[in-house]
């Protein structure tokens, strides 16, 4: 009976021991499936180098070079103001057997900072943020300054002023029998800059008047506008018989009616000829 007992014991033990080794194979089995593959290749993922070459960017009349920071992943470049970025295609230099998106050369919007992403051949990826920087400009100049007549029921032909760039002064002469009190100017000044007052916009110019002139980088320029009328016809012909006393013009200054002077033809009010 001993005996017997000992041979149970034993089977029971043996059996236990294999479903031990069993479940420890099934559990070791299990785990080998569900851990992720090791990855295989390269792990660069470096943007090396990313230029703008003047070749392929007609925006640009030379290369642009761009600085690459590998600690912050950014890159960076500033062009002049008035630069198109809206379509520029970048050359693009990455780690060996990396790819990149979007792809290198390809035409991108920068008028936003722009994601760029690396694949290196293991598959892991790095993520590089462009930005392109349009510097800021110091022009601030009065290009034109005018009087339309599409603008001012006063005048019937366009009247351009003379621009002294280096005094800052603008003059211009209307005729005299025009009103001086609410003109509208026609302004224009240099790109990405702004003045007051604004153009297109009633001024009152019986006196001098200034315009400041605001570059895009914020300075200031200021400009000294004077409008004068021409001398009337009278004014002209009494300045041309004080200048030659005792003519026999026989010219009555005191007289308001032009057409009653001798040798002078009126037309719609306007002296049209001078006979003398």
């Amino acid at each position: 009976m001993y005996l017997r007992l000992i041979e149970i014991g034993s089977k029971l033990f043996i059996t236990r021991i294999g479903f031990l080794v069993a479940g420890l194979l099934i559990i070791f089995s299990c785990s080998d499936e569900d851990d992720p593959p090791t990855p295989v290749g390269s792990a660069e993922k470096e943007i090396i180098d990313f230029t703008f070459l003047a070749s392929a960017n007609t925006a640009f009349l030379e290369d642009v070079k761009t600085t690459v920071n590998k600690n912050e992943n950014t890159i960076t470049a500033t062009v002049a103001f008035g630069t198109d970025v809206t379509a520029l295609k970048p050359k693009i230099e990455i780690s060996e057997k990396a790819s990149i998106t979007p792809e290198n050369e390809t035409a991108v919007d920068f008028t936003n900072p722009v994601t760029y992403k690396v694949t290196a051949e293991n598959g892991s990826t790095q993520d590089y943020v462009v930005t392109v920087n349009i510097a800021k400009s110091s022009d601030k100049a009065i290009n034109r300054f005018s009087f339309l007549a599409a603008d001012n029921d006063a005048l019937n032909e366009d009247f351009e002023a003379n621009i002294d760039e280096e005094s800052k002064t603008i003059k211009i002469k209307l005729p005299n029998r025009v009103d001086l009190s609410s003109l509208i100017p026609t302004v224009e000044v240099s790109p990405g800059a702004a003045i007051l007052p604004k153009g297109k916009q009633a001024t009152d110019f019986s006196n001098n008047v200034e315009y400041t002139v605001t570059a895009n980088d914020g300075s200031t320029q200021k400009n000294t506008v004077t409008v004068t009328k021409s001398r009337s016809a009278r004014e002209v012909l009494i300045a041309i018989d004080n200048a030659n006393p005792g003519n026999r013009l026989g010219w009555d200054q005191n007289e308001p009616d032009l057409s009653k002077w001798w040798g002078i033809t009126v037309t719609n009010y306007t002296v049209t000829k001078i006979d003398i």
